[in-house]
């Protein structure tokens, strides 16, 4: 049995959960994404076109790998491609396809921050239980 320290069986148990996440957070940046570019621009491809458009744009996280810059160049890079991508395949304006993008992000970086936050009262609040 192949072996680097951890049971593949360990890794495959840390890993699929990981890819799991972030196909669920794909879906919901593609589904905020999408939602708003049917509320502002009326002809519009299915759900699968821009959930594909952001699926072949999260590739461009490989970039963070790099020091210094690499994160940086990784998120924008992302944007330009979700921006064009979406303004190609619904055919709409730029400006339009950006401001979905940045919704939907804004929408998730919200999301993320009332979990941190329920979360810390949740374990605010149990411990005052226990002790």
């Amino acid at each position: 049995m192949f072996e680097l320290g951890v049971p593949v069986s360990m890794m495959f148990r840390l890993v699929i959960p990981l890819y799991l996440m972030i196909f669920i957070i794909l879906l919901i940046i593609g589904g905020i994404a999408h939602g708003m570019i049917h509320y502002i621009h009326v002809e519009n491809q299915p759900f699968l076109a821009t959930l594909r458009v952001f699926c072949y744009s999260s590739g461009t996280a490989l970039i963070s790998y790099l020091p210094i810059f690499g994160g940086v160049l990784s998120i924008g890079w992302s944007l330009a491609l979700e921006t064009l991508g979406l303004s190609i395949i619904h055919g709409c304006s730029w400006k339009t396809s950006l401001t979905s993008v940045l919704v939907a992000y804004a929408v998730l970086v919200l999301l993320f921050i009332i979990d941190i936050y329920t979360s810390g009262a949740i374990m605010s609040l149990a411990s005052r239980m226990l002790f």
